[in-house]
């Protein structure tokens, strides 16, 4: 018995020292309430994405650099572990990477539409380096000249460029490919006054750094010349990656024969060669990789595993050949260390940055749907593992039947994908009019009946077949429209954001008026339990009205920043707001009245798309920004004894 007594007393202390702390851990938190929600927002990104170029040092192999649709990334260790490496770049694709073969610090990287940047820092800061090429160049490709480093090559969507001064200034040295997409560009590491372009009008061969240029396509049955590879011990050698095939030149691509048999796909978008066994080359194909050891005589697939990945970019290890890796649209970066043989995912912080949507399966909590700038991704672990469900770029919003979860709606730039699996197939309905969509909303009574928001033509579209078809509703409303919310009960009332305000429709949006002047920045929010109350972001902040929209009161105090871009109400306690700016995550517990900034603490400085709640002990809440997706976890409460459960 007075062992018994000992252990009470014992637990009855362990419990109120535990009760003790967790009060002091209460006023300490309530002291910080008038500076922040305590608390850290950590990255729970979508890994992988679309993986346009690569490249490693040279002298140190370990370090390598991968450009994606929206960001580079640089890994120090082999590809095991990535972090960005994209201060001072746009949120762009960076579709070429090159290093200064006597200077690997230093860096160039062309985009997708926002010109060519540098690095003097291995990746850690970035500068403009288009003076001469418009802001709005698109860098394809890029070669460095490596007994001259201070000369460049650029290929763009209008020609070659070159720079002679590293980088610094770039002009066109010749006009005779002015207007041509350059897609490939290579220098002979021999002769560097002869360099390769690749078009899609063929091959072309200059002898003179770039000032004249002849077409050098006899014997390409394909002209969509994708890919240019030269061989580094017998440079008269070359090899020509086409959308029919491989072709091989010997004679400096004078004549051209073809080099593709067995090759599974002919798509072949990058060629790589075994800078050791020059005979080995690597296809990289809208099916995966396939490799010959012939030079280029046959090919073989040597790994299954990548049949169905579009392989966009390959680059191998100098010092160890045998190791490759494989840049891919949609799966993330591959790696081999076996000659192509076997492949595992190398992503370990490669993340998608570009997050613009996210939704929570109605009925399974940890599986999220997650829209990219380039594709959705899903997991069904709470972000422990991803998987890429749709190659549809621009994704706007995501949206779950809630009485018929299996059926999935993803609003993009391209249309409405809509899938009756849960995710595992997509049809997608496109026109004109869906181009650029922006938004969507369920009727909650007639579920089949579906409203879609545009920006393209502007104006609302209807479905009443679950978005097989679309007509345009509501004549003569051609606003572009940011938002759109109905009300979860009766489906007769809906809220639209444009420029001119928020719009409401009380008949199913066959007509609509302005309701608030000032609620132009794009979020709506209906309380899921009284529909009545609906709240509304503008650029002081954001609007509350209790009366379904009739009146309208700017309810955020001195502490909320100004112009939210994301609204969200807790679903179980409606009175607990979120908003989301591009100054970081602010929450109201008393229905906007007054807001407390949450910690900024790994948030990065980028706006926030949107934000999505899933309420539990604690809440989690996640935020879609430009830098990536991410989780908020509440400050650790004090920690309890070993043996004390809870």
């Amino acid at each position: 018995m007075q062992t018994i007594s000992h252990r009470l007393r014992t637990v009855c202390a362990v419990f109120l020292t535990f009760l003790l702390a967790l009060c002091l851990s209460s006023l300490r938190n309530g002291a910080r309430a008038s500076t922040g929600v305590t608390g850290h927002w950590e990255q729970m990104p979508p890994c992988g994405g679309v993986i346009e170029s690569l490249a490693i040092e040279p002298s140190n192999s370990a370090k390598v650099y991968a450009g994606t649709s929206s960001a580079i990334f640089r890994s120090t260790d082999h590809g095991l572990n990535w972090e960005a490496a994209s201060e001072g770049l746009p949120l762009e694709g960076f579709r070429s990477l090159v290093i200064d073969p006597t200077d690997p610090s230093k860096l160039f990287a062309g985009t997708s539409g926002s010109g060519l940047f540098y690095s003097t820092d291995g990746g850690t800061t970035w500068a403009k380096a288009s003076s001469g090429l418009t802001d709005k160049t698109t860098v394809n490709c890029l070669a460095i000249d490596p007994l001259h480093p201070s000369i460049l090559y650029a290929g763009t969507d209008d020609g070659v460029f070159r720079s002679t001064d590293g980088g610094a200034h770039w002009a066109s040295p010749s006009s005779a490919l002015i207007g041509q997409v350059i897609s490939c560009l290579a220098i002979d590491p021999v002769t560097v006054s002869t360099l390769y372009a690749g078009t899609s009008d063929g091959a072309f061969v200059s002898s003179d750094d770039g000032t004249t240029w002849i077409k050098a396509s006899t014997g390409l049955t394909d002209l969509s010349v994708q890919s240019i590879t030269i061989d580094p011990v017998t440079t008269s050698t070359l090899y020509a990656g086409t959308k029919n095939g491989v072709f091989r030149s010997a004679n400096r691509g004078t004549t051209w024969v073809s080099a593709s048999s067995g090759l599974a796909d002919k798509n072949v978008q990058c060629l790589a060669i075994d800078p050791v066994t020059t005979s080995t080359l690597y296809a990289g194909t809208t099916s995966g990789v396939s490799r010959s050891t012939d030079g280029g005589s046959s090919w073989t697939q040597p790994s299954s595993v990548l049949s169905d990945v579009d392989v966009l970019t390959l680059a191998i290890d100098p010092t160890a050949p045998s190791t490759l890796y494989a840049g891919t649209n949609g799966r993330g970066l591959l790696k081999s260390s076996d000659h192509a043989g076997s492949w595992t995912r190398s992503q370990k912080g490669l993340y998608v940055y570009r997050v613009t949507a996210l939704a929570t399966h109605p009925d399974l909590p940890h599986a999220l749907f997650v829209g990219t700038f380039s594709q959705m991704f899903i997991t069904m672990d709470d972000g422990t593992s991803w998987y890429a469900l749709l190659g549809v770029p621009l994704i706007q919003d995501i949206v779950f039947d809630p009485t018929t979860p299996s059926k999935v709606y993803a609003v993009s730039w391209l249309g409405v994908a809509r899938s009756t699996d849960s995710g595992d197939r997509w049809s997608i309905t496109s026109s004109s009019d869906l181009l650029m969509s922006c938004c969507l909303a369920i009727d909650p009574v007639t579920r089949s009946i579906l409203y879609v928001g545009g920006a393209y033509k502007g104006g609302i579209l209807r479905s009443t077949d679950s978005g097989a078809t679309w007509a345009k509703w509501s004549t003569g409303l051609t606003d572009v429209i940011r938002d759109l919310a109905i009300d979860p009960v009766t489906g007769s009332t809906l809220y639209a954001t444009t420029d001119r305000g928020l719009l409401r429709s009380t008949d199913r949006g066959a007509s609509w008026k302005v309701v608030c002047t000032e609620a132009t920045t794009g979020a709506i929010a209906i309380d899921p339990k009284t529909p009545t109350t609906v709240y509304a972001a503008g650029s002081p902040g954001v609007y509350r009205s209790t009366n379904g929209g009739d009146t309208w009161k700017l309810c955020s105090n001195s502490g909320m920043i100004v112009k939210p871009s994301a609204i969200a109400i807790d679903p179980v306690t409606t009175s607990t707001l979120y908003a989301g700016t591009d100054a970081g995550v602010f929450r109201s517990t008393d229905g906007g009245d007054t807001w407390i900034g949450m910690s900024t603490t790994g948030l990065p400085s980028s706006i926030v798309h949107s934000i999505s709640i899933v309420s539990g002990t604690p809440t989690t809440v996640y935020a879609c920004t430009d830098r990536g997706l991410l989780r908020w976890s509440p400050a650790s409460p004090p920690s309890v004894p070993d043996g004390f459960i809870v």
